[in-house]
């Protein structure tokens, strides 16, 4: 149990939070946590560590990684996630209202057509069929994935967490941009940045050199 045998009561695990605090705890080599879990992960648990590493990647995929240098020439790592649920929802619902618009406006506008033969009442109404199915499959990926979202951060026993975030948090324990940063120069640019900052998949390996 962690806080075994103390005021704070008794743990059988950690807030989701705490995986990007564990840099902060380090031995008398100067190695943090992670070293030492990434070690027996990696080493002991390697088919489980391969197919989690496999199952996060989309989390990675989603996280831009880019080296920059500041006005005062230090070299750092910037991180920023390309798609965030929150944003695709308020896209979705956006493009949703602005198809409801325009087909009240078409609705409207075929009232006033008095000719059977008229071009746009024979295939307007059509393609509007077509973009609302498609608007409709949007929408239900939409929800599906807002369910999906809000299943996995109830597992998680997280109330609530943006899903850039969510990404973020992962990233950023699994390709700390310290770690990166710090290689020599040969190795960032040889191996780091093509493995880490061109948005490729990766492998345990690659990790491990980290």
């Amino acid at each position: 149990y962690l806080n075994g045998d103390s005021s704070r009561g008794q743990a059988d695990g950690f807030e989701l939070e705490v995986l990007g605090k564990l840099d902060t705890i380090k031995d008398a080599e100067g190695k943090d946590l992670r070293d030492f879990i990434f070690g027996v992960y990696f080493n002991d648990m390697e088919e489980k560590a391969a197919a989690l590493i496999e199952d996060l990647d989309p989390v990675f995929q989603n996280c831009k990684r880019t080296i920059s240098k500041d006005s005062g020439g230090v070299e750092k790592l910037g991180k920023q996630t390309r798609v965030a649920l929150e944003d695709f929802d308020l896209c979705v619902r956006a493009l949703a209202g602005d198809f409801a618009k325009m087909k009240e406006t078409m609705s409207m506008v075929l009232s006033f057509i008095e000719d059977p033969a008229d071009q746009f009442k024979l295939r307007m109404p059509r393609e509007y069929e077509k973009a609302e199915a498609s608007i409709n499959a949007l929408v239900d990926l939409r929800d599906e994935a807002k369910s999906d979202y809000e299943k996995m951060l109830k597992w998680f026993k997280v109330q609530s967490m943006k899903s850039s975030d969510f990404c973020l948090l992962w990233d950023n324990f699994f390709v700390p941009g310290d770690l990166i940063i710090n290689k020599d120069a040969e190795t960032k640019s040889n191996y780091l940045v093509p493995t880490f900052c061109k948005g490729k998949p990766f492998i345990i390996d690659d990790l491990m050199v980290l």
